[in-house]
């Protein structure tokens, strides 16, 4: 089930939190496990009885562990064979296999194991109980309920993140919720539905751009893949890709430096940027914007050529709209390059960055001839439409 899902959305979410608020204090976590079995099961039912193996194992290990402490290392030793071998049966059985057979030239038949959903994050939050057992952070947990609660939070239970016992423990003991709270949470979850962005800081020449990248993304409340100010940009391209496809992004916007068209190192560092990209993730929908000044002059024109030279440009991005300029060079790049004006900036704040309008823009133009309005006045109005 996924959590952007109509069923998860109007159907399990819904019931799911009538149940943990209808039920008492004590019963909560019970409460939670249940409906983190009944998502877990909502894919395949029998994989819930390898989640609930894994679990009465590492149950059983803490609690060996206290009342024979000089067993410890042993038991931590059993339960994590237990929790990997069952991870890397699932994981990599068929992998072996098939490196076995091509070594030897034989023909073993594949097991075709089915992975069960989630079950990395489910191994490594147990080895993490464990562990903190073991090292003495954290007592053993006497139910069973609320450490089943804890490791199959659905939450978390199918895309992470992996949390330590000890920073959870307490709250498995006693929480409270309040309005703010929950303000707060429904925010993040509506934020979740959307898509899932990360930003490259590629811009290492200029003094300052990290940083002031870094800000936007906190405000954004985004991912930042950067490196030290000088570094090569396409290494920080390079990881943002890898990172990107690990994390499950779904958009990957790299910032790269302004440059002029006659500096040649830039324009094939920009060159060089394209090919990893094409090179390491090739089925990538790779969109290229120029960001134009919108009070340059026919030096736009040339710039947007030999950019052209060098990279293949999918769109424009024309600003400082929010002064006197009125940008008609992007008319100009359009007519001979055939490249369409996207957005355009008419303000420093977050919101500044609208969706290119032809026809406010036309209007805009010629706002001149408009005594009573100014072409920010004609832009903001049709943005608000």
């Amino acid at each position: 089930m996924l959590f952007s899902s109509l069923p998860f959305l109007f159907y399990f979410l819904p019931c799911a939190l009538g149940l943990y608020f209808l039920a008492p204090r004590r019963l909560k976590n019970a409460a939670l496990l249940l409906c983190s079995l009944v998502f877990y099961a909502w894919g395949e039912p029998r994989f819930v009885l390898f989640m609930a193996a894994a679990i009465l194992q590492g149950y059983a290990a803490a609690r060996l562990m206290e009342r024979y402490p000089a067993r410890r290392r042993l038991l931590l030793t059993l339960s994590a064979v237990l929790s990997l071998g069952l991870l890397g049966y699932c994981k990599y059985a068929d992998f072996l296999i098939s490196g076995f057979n091509a070594v030897t030239g034989l023909s073993v038949p594949l097991l075709r194991i089915t992975l069960p959903i989630g079950i990395s994050f489910y191994t490594f939050q147990i080895l993490s109980y464990v562990i903190d057992v073991y090292r003495g952070d954290a007592p053993a947990q006497r139910s069973l309920i609320d450490l089943a609660a804890y490791i199959a939070m659905f939450p978390q239970l199918v895309a992470g993140p992996i949390v330590r016992y000890t920073d959870v423990a307490p709250q498995l003991q006693s929480r409270t919720h309040t309005v703010q709270d929950a303000a707060l949470g429904a925010r993040r979850f509506v934020l979740g539905l959307g898509k899932k962005v990360l930003l490259a800081a590629a811009d290492t020449f200029r003094a300052a751009a990290i940083d002031q990248l870094q800000i936007w993304a906190d405000r954004a409340q985004v991912d930042l893949v950067r490196h030290e100010e000088g570094s090569d940009p396409a290494a920080v391209v390079f990881d943002a890709i890898n990172a990107g496809t690990a994390r499950g992004c779904d958009v990957v916007i790299c910032d790269t430096a302004g440059r002029l068209h006659n500096k040649k190192n830039l324009m094939d560092e920009l060159a060089k940027m394209r090919r990893i990209i094409s090179r390491d993730y090739p089925d990538a929908n790779v969109e290229s914007l120029i960001v134009l000044d919108g009070t340059t002059g026919q030096n736009a024109l040339e710039q947007a050529r030999q950019f052209s030279n060098v990279t293949e440009i999918d769109g424009i991005v024309i600003t400082k709209l929010d002064g006197t300029a009125k940008g008609g060079i992007a008319i100009a790049i359009q007519a001979e390059l055939n490249v369409p004006v996207k957005f355009i900036g008419i303000g420093e704040k977050i919101d500044d960055l609208q969706r290119f309008d032809p026809s406010a823009y036309v209007e805009a133009l010629f706002s001149g001839f408009d005594e009573d309005r100014s072409e920010l006045d004609i832009l903001m109005d049709e943005a608000d439409l």
